[in-house]
């Protein structure tokens, strides 16, 4: 599974010189994604969480220089195309997913259009949150989810 999770990140292109890569990309992407997952909300706990679960992440990406220090993700992520980024996590998210026949909801702040139609693709029962403030923007909702 992590090893699927990690292909939908490979149009991911590293902005780092090659001279400053401690870690590999995919080992940044794997500890940052791994430790916002177990509530880890800042670069200090991403770190942590990498520093006390060697192990775990070793058993799907090499380490060879121990996990990363706390500025690394945050200076890697700050580097990286968030278009690109974001494409490639929605992706990642839409075939991550079985929903087919199943209910989905997704809040306000997941709501992002691409999302929304590649779980619709998948023939799940959708709630979407919607805040028509217009007319025009209330006929596109009723038009969307018929």
């Amino acid at each position: 599974m992590i090893q699927k999770l990690m292909t939908h990140f490979k149009a991911l292109t590293d902005p780092r010189a090659e001279r400053a890569r401690s870690c590999s990309l995919e080992e940044i992407l794997l500890l940052t994604i791994s430790a916002v997952v177990s509530n880890a909300f800042d670069r200090t706990a991403i770190a942590d969480f990498g520093a006390t679960n060697p192990e775990w992440l070793r058993k799907y990406l090499p380490y060879a220089k121990d996990t990363c220090s706390h500025e690394v993700p945050g200076k890697v992520f700050g580097a990286i195309d968030p278009g690109a980024f974001e494409r490639c996590f929605t992706d990642q998210v839409s075939h991550m997913l079985g929903l087919e026949g199943c209910p989905a909801t997704i809040d306000a702040i997941g709501c992002h259009r691409e999302l929304a139609c590649k779980i619709g693709g998948k023939d799940a029962a959708m709630c979407l949150p919607s805040r028509a403030t217009s007319r025009s923007s209330w006929n596109r909702c009723r038009r969307c989810s018929a």
